[in-house]
């Protein structure tokens, strides 16, 4: 089983970026990276928190995803 994870389209835009990864090299990529910009999902969190590295994010909430909201701003009140 391969897993495709999506960058969002401004990321791609701005760095040029795959638009998809596998599993695997997504993660090499968070590892590597110094600063690390992406949405205030769950599951973005979590992975990041797994890696080590949610120190090093810049979370944006979805617009009106209240839950992306809450988390973003609890994190950054929260983790340094």
């Amino acid at each position: 089983f391969e897993k495709w994870i999506k960058t969002p389209d401004m990321i791609n835009k701005f760095f040029n970026e795959k638009q998809y990864e596998k599993a695997e090299e997504l993660q090499k990529n968070i590892l590597k990276a110094d600063k690390i910009i992406c949405r205030s999902g769950y599951s973005s969190i979590m992975d990041l928190y797994a890696l080590g590295k949610l120190q090093n994010a810049t979370l944006i909430p979805t617009p009106g995803q209240t839950e992306q909201e809450y988390l973003a701003e609890y994190i950054s009140n929260h983790i340094k």
